[in-house]
């Protein structure tokens, strides 16, 4: 009869909590911040957990890992890809980097523009610092000037690397999740566990 493998857990086995770790209020499990919710009256669902933290919190690494790309997200703020092992983390509504982004209309201060500048395949390192929660900005309808969100967050998505191409896809087929329709790559998994299991260094 084979003997059961035991698994030791240890502090480099589970990923380090990507905000300072007072910003850990559980809040992602549910409700609209949580993995899976309800979005455009339900034909599309929420492919992350949203972190919530005021702007220019610290954001951090969550594991050693290699740099893969940055570019505009949503609302006017950043998302960053880095490959952690086989898996990859898109750390989004971060602040954009500093001398790249352009805004629409109404530049907003120089002090929400700080966001880090890496370059394709820098390494990175388990709780290095690699930017700043972002200042979420979205039109008026009747002024038709962008204007400041109320809420600020890190939405935080995790792929298990199975696959290639670009993260954010029309697909309703998912490799490890329930079907359902959360316009993302297919290797797309659910963070809300691991989240759970981070420690804060």
């Amino acid at each position: 009869m084979e003997t059961p493998r035991i698994e030791i857990i240890t502090k480099k086995s589970v990923y380090r909590f990507p905000l300072d770790f007072k910003y850990q209020d559980k809040g992602y499990h549910s409700g609209v911040r949580s993995f899976g919710s309800s979005r455009n009256n339900g034909t599309r669902f929420h492919a992350g957990c949203d972190l919530y933290a005021p702007v220019g919190s610290k954001v951090y690494a969550m594991d050693d890992g290699i740099f893969l790309r940055q570019y505009d997200f949503y609302g006017q703020t950043y998302a960053m890809e880095i490959k952690h092992g086989k898996r990859i983390i898109r750390y989004c509504e971060i602040q954009p980097p500093k001398y790249d982004h352009i805004y629409e209309t109404n530049i907003p201060p120089d002090s929400i523009r700080n966001g880090f500048n890496f370059i394709e395949g820098t390494e990175i390192k388990r709780g290095q610092l690699i930017g700043y929660v972002g200042q979420l900005r979205f039109i008026n309808k009747v002024t038709g000037v962008h204007e400041n969100y109320k809420l600020s967050m890190v939405h935080l998505e995790m792929y298990n690397g199975d696959c290639g191409g670009i993260l954010t896809q029309n697909n309703w087929v998912y490799s490890h999740i329930k079907v359902l329709n959360y316009s993302r790559r297919s290797d797309l998994l659910n963070p809300t566990e691991f989240l759970d299991n981070c420690i804060s260094e």
